[in-house]
């Protein structure tokens, strides 16, 4: 992938030119210094812009640390400016190099030696990745050879200044250097390539859980709600299961009953106790065994299904059920036929 890394040097950047230009993604500086108010002039401007021009975005933060709880306030000064962007952002870099040296010798009265600035370094990096973000290491090869230890160099992405045809070892992103202009903006800018371009792919997220809320009907009454597997919905003196419902925060469930010594009923989709049509799964009489099964929404990856079980009258819970599979000793519901159903659980997984 072709990238730039840009900062308040770079002004005002017309971002669909850029892409225009064949600009993949960027690296934007948000600041430096353990003080959220040293974030960088050009930040807000520059990341609202790639974004509205649909580029993927990465940060770094200038590294001034005088030791590791220093580093530690870095991060904290970092994550704070940049808290709102925090699912735009692909990485953060952590960009050590001379000028960090030197601030350190002036505050101290010596340089780091590389034990020092790799403690540093890692404490900036090992917080960032504790609060969820991807982090990136930014040096040179005179840093990379002497003052950043090999066990920190393995741990984190590492984003290498080399100017150079390629890059001296591998690496995720080689900075080139500003070796030109892109169109959108004036003066020549940084260039960077980027090997590894999941380091750019849009993030993962998660798919919120699946709640199930679901209730029965025993000794003629309707019994409290149940929400997943805080508890089961049945009496507590053991009464026959005659009816029940159940419904999904996202997605839709379709579920049946079986009626001790009749048949299956039809598949039902609604939850009201008071719709015999289409509300709860029952007909007064016994249930001695249950089918559920969950359709996943089009927009939550992997498929998720319903994961349910009954137990009888004053005994243990039958093996758990899936959806309605029959593989794995499975038998596409839930219960034994003839043996009514006291207790039921279910959850979606």
């Amino acid at each position: 992938m072709k990238g730039i890394d840009v900062s308040y040097s770079q002004k005002s950047i017309d971002w669909l030119r850029a892409v225009a230009d064949g600009v993949q993604c960027v690296i934007i500086r948000a600041g430096y210094g353990d003080d959220p108010a040293q974030q960088d002039a050009m930040f807000a401007e520059h990341i609202n812009g790639a974004i509205r021009a649909g580029l993927p975005v990465a940060v770094y933060w200038m590294a001034y640390p005088v030791d590791e709880d220093d580093a530690r306030a870095e991060w904290a000064a970092c994550k704070k400016v940049i808290a709102e962007y925090k699912d735009k952002i692909r990485f953060v870099a952590y960009d050590y190099e001379g000028a960090s040296r030197e601030y350190y010798a002036k505050e101290k009265g010596a340089y780091p030696d590389r034990d020092i600035c790799s403690a540093m370094v890692s404490a900036f990096l090992s917080a960032a990745q504790a609060d969820g973000y991807k982090p990136m290491l930014y040096i040179n090869n005179d840093f990379r050879r002497n003052y950043i230890a090999p066990a920190v160099l393995a741990a984190y992405p590492l984003w290498l200044a080399d100017y150079t045809d390629g890059p001296d070892v591998p690496c995720a992103i080689q900075q080139t250097g500003p070796t030109g202009p892109i169109d959108g903006a004036e003066g020549n800018i940084d260039h960077d390539v980027v090997f590894d371009d999941s380091l750019f792919a849009a993030p993962v997220v998660a798919a919120p859980a699946t709640d199930v809320f679901y209730k029965v009907r025993a000794g003629g009454v309707w019994l409290p709600e149940v929400c997943n597997l805080q508890d089961y919905a049945g009496s507590t003196r053991g009464l026959p299961i005659t009816g029940f419902c159940a419904r999904v925060s996202q997605g839709t469930v379709k579920y049946r009953a079986h009626v001790l010594g009749g048949d299956w009923l039809p598949y039902v989709t609604g939850y009201d106790p008071a719709d015999s049509a289409n509300g709860y799964a029952g007909n007064n009489q016994p249930i001695d065994a249950v089918e559920v099964y969950y359709f996943t929404p089009d927009d939550v990856r992997p498929f998720r299904r319903a994961k349910y079980r009954v137990a009888p009258a004053g005994g243990d819970y039958y093996g758990w059920q899936l959806d309605d599979q029959t593989t794995d000793g499975q038998d596409g519901y839930a219960g034994v036929i003839g043996v009514p159903a006291a207790r039921l659980q279910i959850v979606i997984e």
